[in-house]
């Protein structure tokens, strides 16, 4: 398939991706240089899920890894998202379906997107799967332990939760459980520091088994423009110059079920 820029300039994307033909979408992130810290280099073999897919990015990189088989799950419409109300900032996302869809065109993918909320996960609508992702979503629910609960039972074998956390909560108290709700309508709900992210994993029955160090996510160009640049400064106060020139800090842990799939 041939890549139209016009196509993809169109298109709402949440991360950057490279596709063929030397075009390279806008999105508000640009992972490309941080993602082999965030997926494991080798996934040979493995059914593969993200979890809140978006346009794709984190599932055309575990096509990347070696992943036999890749599926993404997220909602199609903006007013089914968890987020709190009233939130227009991005009514484009309605589209994002189409983002995910023309990238695998593009990339000859066969990785497949089902209409599903987090909430909704189980193996009878998905199956079970050998690697489960989720990525920087859980800031966005209003109830995060339950959506990684559902995400349990389709988890044979290892879920990789990679988070947004907040930096100076992590390091003054990093055995204590904090996290931070948002100050106003907003996209997100709570934002953990990492003894929270690991809390939430262990409430929804996962026992950890590996954790990361810090990454810190870089904006994409969409972060640049006066428009966009709004949403991210509400989005994650980004006018503090430290995260302006660096990244959102984040960082991921490793579970597994520690008690039956079927509880």
């Amino acid at each position: 398939m041939a890549v139209d820029k016009d196509t993809v300039d169109a298109l709402p994307w949440y991360h950057v991706l490279e596709l063929p033909g030397g075009v390279t979408t806008k999105g508000y992130y640009d992972l490309r240089k941080v993602v082999h810290r965030i997926l494991p280099d080798d996934l040979s073999g493995k059914r593969c899920l993200d979890a809140a897919t978006a346009s794709g990015f984190f599932a055309f990189e575990m096509e990347k890894r070696g992943a036999a088989e890749v599926v993404g799950i997220d909602l199609d419409r903006i007013e089914q998202r968890d987020w709190q109300l009233p939130w227009k900032l991005t009514p484009s996302a309605n589209a994002v379906a189409d983002s995910f869809e023309y990238a695998k065109r593009a990339f000859g993918s066969k990785a497949t997107r089902i209409p599903c909320s987090l909430y909704d996960a189980s193996p009878d609508t998905l199956g079970t799967f050998d690697f489960v992702f989720i990525g920087s979503v859980l800031l966005h629910l209003r109830d995060p332990v339950l959506a990684l609960r559902a995400l349990r039972t389709v988890t044979t074998g290892t879920l990789r939760s990679y988070e947004v956390h907040l930096l100076k909560a992590s390091l003054l108290r990093p055995r204590m459980p904090v996290a931070q709700l948002a100050r106003q309508a907003d996209s997100r709900w709570w934002t953990p520091n990492r003894a929270a992210h690991r809390r939430w994993m262990v409430a929804a029955g996962f026992e950890i088994v590996d954790s990361s160090g810090w990454t810190f996510q870089p904006f994409g160009p969409l972060a640049t423009g006066q428009k966009a640049g709004q949403v991210v400064r509400s989005m994650w106060r980004v006018n503090r110059l430290g995260e302006r020139l660096v990244g959102v800090p984040s960082g991921w842990f490793d579970g597994r079920p520690a008690v039956p799939v079927e509880s």
